[in-house]
């Protein structure tokens, strides 16, 4: 039979290695947030991929990659043509007729996470712009978007255009931009001086 005292160590034993377990945990966190800031994001990777189970099977830091996520096994990735195309072009899930004059969402089935620093701007394709006049509506993934990426493609032609599934619908090119805060101040003219330009809004700078 187990006294109360054999009991009392047991359980004291336990909730002194759970203590030194939530230590350790920590201590390793703050290790590899370490070696991510000293540049070394591959070493803080793989270590990272011992304790989570994700395989490191890349290089770099995630910071790197346009991270995509399928929602449904069928979904196609983004792609480039040539490794120095600008963006990465998206695919239709669905087939879709957009009407003449009209309007039509196009689904994905993919989300993304863009880098730090960057927000996803959602362009047209040449080739559906100049051949078909369709042109893209809407085209701003923001960095705190994780739902599926959709395009508005816009008919600017007299005829129904129908969207294969599978096709590219338009490219998704990855910006730098700069977050501040808003501060509302008296007179913008006070603070910077004037310019050459001034409030001279459109048409002013000629044919």
């Amino acid at each position: 039979m187990t006294s109360t005292n054999d009991s009392n160590v047991t359980n004291t034993n336990t909730i002194n290695n759970m203590s030194t377990l939530e230590s350790d945990m920590k201590q390793l966190a703050n290790n590899l947030q370490a070696l991510s800031l000293n540049d070394q994001p591959s070493v803080a990777t793989e270590a990272a991929a011992i304790i989570t189970g994700v395989p490191a099977d890349f290089k770099n830091s995630w910071r790197d990659y346009l991270l995509v996520q399928k929602l449904v096994d069928t979904a196609r990735l983004p792609t480039k043509n040539t490794e120095a195309d600008a963006g990465f072009d998206l695919y239709a899930f669905d087939t879709t007729v957009i009407p003449a004059w009209g309007k039509a969402l196009i689904s994905t089935q993919i989300s993304v996470a863009v880098p730090p620093g960057t927000y996803g701007r959602i362009a047209p394709r040449s080739g559906l712009s100049v051949k078909h006049d369709l042109e893209v509506g809407a085209g701003v993934v923001d960095p705190g978007y994780t739902g599926e990426v959709k395009v508005v493609l816009r008919n600017f032609s007299d005829k129904d255009y129908t969207v294969q599934q599978g096709d590219k619908i338009a490219q998704l090119i990855l910006e730098n931009y700069r977050s501040c805060p808003v501060k509302n101040v008296k007179s913008i003219t006070e603070i910077l001086g004037f310019s050459a330009r001034g409030s001279a809004g459109f048409g002013s700078s000629g044919k």
